[in-house]
């Protein structure tokens, strides 16, 4: 898994919190890897091959690392899966999240196929949220699906997560796939 978020983010709060809730995981889990990855900044200008820093506004933050963290395998595109959480919420970010998506999928297209982009979200501003859905599907060439509450909440019983129908009020997951056709960038 490669987790990312904006470096304050990820030097604050995902770090942290990936490094706690990492023993609970089996060893057959596989690994997570953190690094930053600012969606202002276009795609042209990425580096997968940094050990901390996809993209960063920040040049003085982007650390020097000695060469051996330099040869760790990197997770870099293609990606099977990706999933966005919480990143709906101010009309600045919707254009660059959906760029940063668009980007990716883009990146991970095999076998004439692009991946499954989930994005959950609670619906705090139902005008923000339809903006983005609308933006998503006639600008980047997303096809773009809500997953059924019934289905949601079905599917998190069987893992032995009995929340609340309560719990799950407002959560939205949409599944977003990129259209053979897009406009690419």
């Amino acid at each position: 898994v490669l987790a990312t978020d904006t470096q304050h983010v990820v030097s604050t709060v995902l770090r942290h919190n990936i490094h706690q809730n990492a023993t609970s995981l089996p060893p057959s889990a596989g690994s997570i890897q953190v690094r930053e990855l600012d969606w202002t900044v276009p795609s042209s200008e990425w580096n997968w091959n940094h050990p901390s820093v996809v993209a960063s506004t920040e040049r003085s933050q982007q650390p020097s690392l000695p060469s051996s963290e330099l040869d760790r395998d990197l997770l870099t595109p293609p990606f099977d899966l990706i999933l966005s959480s919480d990143t709906l919420y101010s009309p600045t970010l919707i254009t660059p999240l959906l760029r940063t998506i668009h980007s990716i999928s883009l990146a991970s297209k095999r076998s004439h196929r692009f991946p499954p982009v989930y994005i959950c979200l609670e619906r705090r501003d139902p005008a923000l949220i339809d903006a983005a859905l609308a933006e998503a599907q006639s600008k980047w060439g997303f096809v773009v699906e809500r997953i059924p509450h019934r289905k949601l909440c079905k599917t998190m019983e069987k893992t032995g997560l009995n929340w609340d129908r309560d719990d799950w009020e407002g959560v939205e997951i949409w599944k977003l796939v990129l259209q053979q056709t897009s406009v690419e960038e």
